[in-house]
């Protein structure tokens, strides 16, 4: 298997976790508000999409985010990407709707898919900073795939909290 394909085939079973972690998550689980510092499934369902958004269309890349240029903040209600500069604190303060935030990871996902099916070899070994470091496209990748993974126990663990079950298999 070449390493494109692993990629695509890491991505595809990574979303299959969270899309079927979020496939029954109600509007009021979405923003329940955990008890100390922990984030509501809203922030970290956004949160997953918006460093997919940042890591593919700005750092890999080098364009604007999906989430500025297409309009996403406007129709998600999201004021600012959480990120090292802060707007964590918004998903504490009000409520979000599942539905917008839910399409803009959508299209996210559409667009990583669509630049992860165009990959080549050299664009895999092609180094760029990420996070003030330098890394590969390729580890960037593994990287997105690992934090969405994370992410997705999360939302799992913060169902479970509300007596719904987390990963339903």
């Amino acid at each position: 298997m070449d390493l494109q394909t692993h990629i695509q085939n890491t991505i595809t079973n990574t979303r299959r976790y969270l899309s079927a972690t979020m496939q029954d998550v109600t509007q009021e689980q979405f923003n329940w508000l955990p008890p100390g510092l922990t984030n509501p499934i809203s922030c970290t369902y956004f949160h997953i999409a918006s460093a997919e958004d940042f890591f593919v269309n700005r750092v890999i890349k080098g364009g604007a985010v999906a989430f500025m240029s297409d309009g996403w903040a406007q129709k998600t209600g999201v004021d600012q990407i959480p990120g090292p500069r802060g707007g964590w604190d918004q998903f504490r303060a009000k409520q979000f709707e599942l539905a917008p935030i839910h399409e803009y990871v959508l299209h996210v996902q559409s667009l990583v898919d669509a630049y992860v099916a165009a990959l080549t070899p050299e664009e895999l070994a092609r180094e760029v900073i990420a996070m003030g470091k330098p890394s590969t496209v390729a580890s960037i990748f593994n990287s997105m795939t690992v934090h969405t993974a994370f992410h997705t126990g999360e939302i799992a663990l913060m169902k479970g909290l509300q007596g719904a079950k987390g990963i339903p298999f």
